[in-house]
Order: structure tokens, then sequence, then C-alpha cells
């Protein structure tokens, strides 16, 4: 027994007064920048914690409306919740909807409904006239999955009409999944109704209308994989790194791997794109299905097999677009690096 009131020490927690979050906040504040790694633990460390009962713990961020920063995966954890605690660049969904004839006005119903359906709440649509480099837009960022699209869907997409920009609301890390399900399901109705196409250019990716069927039958079975490669470009590459765009729309940190570290792991050099999209693959589908947010920390080490190379993941802030960029990240990103 012990004595009333006191309280055993696995129902105690830490509790940092103020929250982690806000201290993080204001240090980025501060020095007007993100933080790195060192730093955000360097910022916990030297934080004001107390002890308390978890149930009082758990009352409070009912009461506030938000919980604090994990202090045991900080890095990770900050890097992800950053929006929350500062001001920030909200990620959104953003569609192009290019559409022709009876399509169009089709389209425009879809989308006004949508609008007055609180599971899309926050949606904003505007419709544009035809775009002379409309079409060589969205062929050039054109994804590989099958089937390709046949020369009848590139010339109509040459001659639309008018095209669709559509927003999603601006969404936080654990709102997203849930916004990308939406939005795959509102997808197959505008392509149903007429759509030419669907571009997803807050990933700089385009689907053709086949792939997109294949893609909206799957979401039946694996919602998962239907929503990564329907959502996520991996890889793009810019000089000597590969990356991938729009993990921010499934709410997590994107990937970024050099040429150097794939060559380092004996990839041939006309596969080194397939090795990074497959490394990729992969981790985000490990990440999204099977480890639990808490669990996954910087500085984890990663690999395709057990008789595979390791590779060491470590989280930073994205860098590759402006902040104010639809294709910019406010997660992060996992960089994957030799283990050494």
């Amino acid at each position: 027994m012990r004595p009333e009131g006191e309280v055993e020490d696995e129902e105690l927690t830490l509790h940092f007064v103020p929250m982690l979050g806000s201290v993080l906040a204001l240090e980025e504040g501060s020095v007007k920048r993100k933080l790195t790694e060192a730093e955000i633990i360097a910022v916990r460390d030297r934080s004001t914690c107390i002890r308390m009962a978890k149930e009082h713990v758990e009352k409070l961020e009912r009461e506030r409306g938000l919980a604090d920063i994990d202090a045991e995966n900080v890095a990770a954890e900050w890097n992800r919740r950053r929006i929350e605690f500062s001001e920030s660049y909200w990620p959104t969904l953003v569609l192009y909807v290019p559409t022709s004839g009876p399509g169009t006005r089709a389209c425009r119903e879809i989308l006004e409904n949508a609008q007055k359906d609180s599971e899309y709440e926050g949606l904003e649509f505007e419709a544009k006239d035809h775009d002379k480099g409309l079409a060589r837009h969205l062929i050039e960022q054109m994804s590989l999955l099958p089937p390709k699209a046949e020369k009848s869907e590139l010339s109509d997409l040459a001659r639309h009409l008018q095209y669709f920009v559509v927003r999603s609301k601006p969404f936080k890390s654990d709102q997203a999944m849930q916004v990308a399900s939406c939005y795959l399901r509102l997808i197959g109705q505008l392509l149903a109704a007429g759509a030419l196409t669907v571009s997803v250019e807050s990933s700089n990716l385009t689907h053709s209308k086949g792939a997109w069927q294949d893609l909206l039958e799957r979401f039946q079975e694996t919602p998962l994989v239907a929503l990564l490669f329907g959502f996520v470009q991996m890889p793009a590459v810019y000089k000597n790194e590969y990356f991938s765009v729009g993990m921010h729309s499934l709410g997590r940190p994107d990937f970024v791997i050099t040429k150097e570290t794939l060559r380092g792991l004996e990839y041939p050099e006309d596969k080194l794109d397939q090795a990074a999209g497959e490394l990729f693959q992969v981790l985000a589908y490990y990440l999204l299905d099977e480890c639990p947010l808490s669990q996954f920390r910087s500085g984890n080490s990663f690999s395709l097999s057990a008789d595979s190379p390791q590779l060491k993941v470590t989280i930073e802030p994205a860098s590759f677009f402006k902040e104010s960029d639809i294709r910019s990240n406010p997660f992060g990103v996992w960089r994957l690096s030799a283990n050494s």
C-alpha cells in the first residue's frame, strides 16, 4: 500500500512549463531560422519540466486543445508539428482539373456540391480559361504509372476549354490522411464526370486517366498504396540529390538521398533513380503502416531487407522549395545516408 494521495512512479509523466513546443517556437523566432536537430535537443535539455500525474497532463491538454511535443522523440516531433506552435505556412492539396464540353458543367456541379459537404469543409475552387501551356505542363509532370496516356487523351488535353484550380483547407499532420482520402474520392467523381485528367500540383504530379482509375480501384483494398502513389512523386532529382515531393499530403516528412550514397551502396549508375524510388517507397510504407509515430526517431537505421546495407535516417527541415511554395513540406525531410 501507499499513503493516500501519493502517486506511483509509473503514473507520472514529464510536463514542460511552459510547453516545450512554445519554447522551441520562441527559439526559432529568436534565431530567425529553423533549428537543427542538435539545437532542438539542446533546447529540450535546458527547458523546465516537472513530473505530474499522467491523467492531469491529459486533462490540461484537453482543456487547451493542444498536446505538447513528445520530448522522447523531440527532433522528429518538432519538425512534424512545428506549424501548430509557430506562424507557418500550412500545407494544402492543390489540384488542376482540365475540362471541355459537357464535362465542364458536370465538374463545376461536383465541386459546388463538395463545398456544401462538411467532409470538404474549406474547399475552394476557381475556373480558368484555356491555357496554351497547360497541356505541356501536365505532360511534363506525367507519372510513369501504367497505363500511359493515349494520343487521343493528350490531344484532348491540348484542346481543353477550361480548367479548375481546386484547393483543400490547410491541414496539420494528423489531419492529412483524412484530407487525402477525401480528395482521392473527389478525383474519382471528377474523372467520372468528364475531367480530362487531374494533376496534383502540390506534388508536381499528373497521372493518366487510366492510372487514376487503377489507383481508385486499389484504394478499396490497399488505401495506403493508392494514396502514396497517387499523391507523392518518387523520386524527383536536383543536381546531386534524389528527393520525394508530396509526403506532406499524407502528413509526413519527405525523403532525400545523394547520388554518392547510392553509388556507395553499389547501385549501377543507370539505376540510381530506380533505387532511390524503391528506398523511398518502402520506407514511406513502413512509416505509414507499420511503425508508430513515436517509435521512429532521427538516427534510426533502415534497410530494404536483412541482407541489404543499412542506411542512417535523420530528420532535417525541408529546403528544396520556398516555404510559401505549395510543394514545400513543413513537416521536414528524412535524409538517408551511409550508416557508418
